[in-house]
């Protein structure tokens, strides 16, 4: 998807060389919180990661990390790392301005 403004959205199933990016975008969160950084996606994604990634040319402006799992058959959409730890503070992340 994509516009005249630069902006487009990509989805991945794995950050990367983005890393380094998404985690620069979590600090910029008034909430910092380490259950969005990519250390704890890594070890508690279940199902199949989706990161959907809004990119302005080649630079990392925003995101949304979830996980893709299976539900009678049916494909459900979660919040990655949402589970039996039950952390808080998911949400998308952004650059301030964005």
């Amino acid at each position: 998807m994509s516009n005249r403004s630069g902006l487009h959205v990509i989805v991945r199933t794995d950050l990367g060389p983005l890393e380094p990016a998404w985690d620069a975008l979590v600090e910029h969160l008034p909430l910092p919180s380490p259950f969005l950084r990519c250390w704890w996606l890594k070890q508690t994604a279940v199902g199949a990661p989706r990161f959907l990634l809004v990119m302005d040319s080649d630079v990392l402006v925003g995101g949304l990390a979830l996980q893709e799992e299976r539900w009678l058959g049916v494909p459900r959409l979660q919040v990655m790392g949402a589970g039996p730890l039950c952390p808080d503070h998911f949400d998308a992340v952004a650059l301030p301005g964005r």
